[in-house]
């Protein structure tokens, strides 16, 4: 018999691994310490800055750490687009 066991997003917190604001943030320092990166942080930032002011305009807080990963999708393909 096999087991599989679900876990929510809880669980990695609970296991050290920093929330999405969290590792965004370093993700975000760790692009910006090398030149070679640039373009990567600068689409990183358009994304999130994108998902930030979409929940203002939306009357949600956009601080709350909740994640839509349809809209990052959306991001992502916006990002690319404007290559």
């Amino acid at each position: 018999m096999s087991e599989m066991i679900l876990l929510g997003a809880g669980a990695s917190k609970d296991a050290g691994v920093p929330g999405a604001f969290a590792m965004t943030d370093k993700i975000l320092t760790n692009l910006r310490a090398n030149q070679r990166f640039e373009r990567q942080a600068h689409a990183l930032s358009y994304i999130v800055g994108g998902l930030l002011f979409e929940a203002g305009k939306n009357n949600v807080n956009p601080l709350t750490p909740a994640i839509n990963c349809a809209r990052h999708e959306f991001m992502i393909k916006i990002s690319e687009k404007t290559r």
